[in-house]
């Protein structure tokens, strides 16, 4: 097993939306033993302002759901990918093949897929998600809900409605948000968001018949058909029933623990995007380094980035 040794002053360990917008700003180098990578449908709140912070502007859309029209901001997905380029571009994210991640007194090392260690030597730790990460201390709060997604493909489905999201008032099957498909022969795919309270709750209760079973419900409640399937003897439309299969699940938690500051060791796991966005110390450091480096190579983007800062 190759081993290596990385010394920085300060590193940022997760790879949230909050974890990559904080070393963003402050140019850190940033690990994580999990890629928090958002879903298609998340948002931002429509109040967070990344324009000035980030070359990016929050845009507002109007969905229709089955509960009138809400308004929501830009994808998170969106922002996410564009901060892990520009770190990636930054070289502030050294590994992403990663295994697993333990914090050792005073070591961070890191187990990559390819059976290499890492040894990481900082004198400071930003700690943003602690999903994945081992030796921690134990957490003051614990956040035990879950979120879960069960991705759905339809193969017979009448699509005679306009809603982007279906919700419901049960923390089980809470929304159904349509999405266009990957596959341009099926009609539509979909995901169903559940919150459960934890691990138990889960194995024991979300299970694929009540998922189905509530299925039925929301299918039946806003009369959502199969394809056409030809005509009764009535001369009314008949179709089939609607034809679907779950594909994956996935589950994450709600929120990460919250922990107490030891050692060399900085909670940040309660941060939201809008208390990043306000602190003053901001800098915009990633994109001062890419497009210095870009405008030296190139001389052509020195005008924009000076606009941009």
């Amino acid at each position: 097993m190759k081993k290596e040794t990385l010394k920085y002053d300060k590193i940022v360990i997760g790879s949230t939306l909050e974890g990559l917008l904080y070393a963003y700003l402050h140019g850190l180098p940033l690990f994580y033993a999990v890629a928090k990578t958002p879903t298609d449908f998340e948002t931002l709140d429509i109040d967070d302002n990344f324009w000035g912070s980030l070359d990016h502007e929050n845009i507002s859309t109007t969905i229709k759901t089955n509960k009138g029209e809400i308004t929501i901001g830009s994808s998170k997905l969106e922002v996410w990918n564009k901060l892990f380029f520009s770190l990636s571009m930054a070289g502030l994210i050294p590994c992403t093949n990663v295994q697993s991640l333990r914090i050792d007194d005073e070591l961070v090392k890191i187990t990559t897929k390819n059976n290499r260690l890492i040894k990481i030597q900082p004198k400071n730790i930003l700690l943003f998600d602690d999903e994945g990460v081992e030796g921690l201390t134990r957490a003051y709060k614990t956040n035990k809900r879950l979120i879960v997604y069960d991705w759905i493909i339809f193969h017979h489905f009448m699509l005679n409605f306009d809603f982007t999201m279906v919700q419901t008032e049960w923390d089980y099957c809470n929304k159904l948000w349509f999405l266009n498909p990957l596959d341009a022969h099926r009609p539509c795919d979909a995901c169903l968001v559940s919150y459960v309270s934890g691990q138990t709750e889960l194995q024991n209760d979300l299970t694929d018949y009540i998922l189905r079973f509530t299925l039925k419900n929301i299918f039946k409640e806003h009369n959502m058909k199969g394809s056409l399937n030809g005509f009764r003897p009535n001369g009314a439309q008949n179709y089939r029933p609607v034809s679907y299969e779950f594909v994956a699940r996935q589950v994450v938690k709600e929120k990460p623990h919250l922990y107490y500051d030891w050692d060399n060791i900085k909670s940040m796991t309660h941060l939201t995007i809008e208390d990043i966005l306000k602190d003053k110390n901001n800098t915009n450091y990633v994109m001062y380094k890419t497009c210095s480096k870009l405008t030296q190579k190139t001389g052509q983007i020195k005008e924009v980035f000076i606009s941009q800062v």
